[in-house]
């Protein structure tokens, strides 16, 4: 069996979570999750930790030899970690960053994902289609300090946003969907997927299933239902200035969505 490296990417509030450990239930997955993330350094394959036991620093990393060699290494520690599995992690937009090679232009594509895309490893692109959704559950979700399976009693006081800064983030969010997508759209072992459309009954909807054993060439028994929990919060009712918020995020939407809503509209989303 060819054991694939898989990153699913995507922007927060996404769904991603649900997504890997949909693939991870299977049996034939080793999910190692968000590698970039900064409160999972006690995590087995955590980038930072990985650095950290190795004690390599910023100043190892002076040429593009040694981005590649960091990254190769980094890795083949993921690969021993999923044994016989499919590799699987997960990265976020605004967590690409993190490995760069020197006197490369911000604007490049990041080096981790040139090397990903160099091994012929498979990425699963997720968006969103309600970005005010988006933006507003992950404001909220940073507010009371809880990523997943949010509920009323979790919240002791209204959440008051701060408008401005939900725009830039909206402007932000909107920029990353297009700059991957344009890194991506002519890799062919991408597979692009909609939240909206990931989950039925709290498990992978049918399509989608069908979809993933396609594009990984293999068959999967996937769980039923389980894996997919929708925070069960009335975001109007939790976000003192909702309306406003929303207002900011869709208008800033209007403007900076237009060109990737289109090539989604096209049909490569289906």
């Amino acid at each position: 069996m060819t054991r694939h490296i898989i990153c699913v990417t995507a922007g927060q509030r996404a769904g991603t979570n649900a997504f890997r450990k949909s693939l991870s239930n299977t049996g034939r997955f080793h999910d190692v999750g968000e590698v970039f993330n900064t409160a999972t350094l006690d995590w087995p394959g955590n980038f930072f930790t990985h650095c950290r036991e190795r004690n390599i620093g910023f100043g190892d990393v002076l040429s593009g030899w040694d981005a590649e060699n960091l990254c190769k290494g980094y890795v083949s520690t993921l690969r021993e970690l999923a044994g016989e599995a499919h590799l699987l992690f997960d990265v976020k937009f605004n967590s690409w960053g993190q490995i760069r090679a020197p006197w490369s232009y911000l604007h490049q594509e990041p080096y981790f994902l040139q090397h990903l895309k160099n091994h012929e490893a498979k990425i699963v692109f997720i968006w969103r289609r309600d970005v005010v959704a988006q933006i507003i559950s992950d404001r909220i979700a940073a507010a009371v300090g809880k990523w997943h399976n949010i509920k009323s009693e979790h919240i002791s006081a209204p959440v008051v946003l701060d408008v401005e800064e939900n725009r830039l983030l909206a402007q932000l969010m909107c920029q990353s969907e297009l700059y991957f997508w344009e890194n991506l759209k002519t890799y062919p072992h991408t597979l692009l997927l909609c939240y909206e459309d990931l989950f039925s009954d709290r498990a992978l909807a049918p399509d989608i299933r069908a979809r993933v054993c396609e594009f990984f060439g293999e068959t999967y028994d996937f769980r039923e239902s389980g894996y997919y929990h929708r925070n069960e919060i009335d975001k109007e009712a939790v976000v003192s200035n909702y309306a406003e918020v929303a207002e900011a995020v869709a208008q800033t939407a209007a403007v900076w969505r237009k060109e990737f809503l289109a090539e989604m509209n096209a049909g490569r989303s289906v």
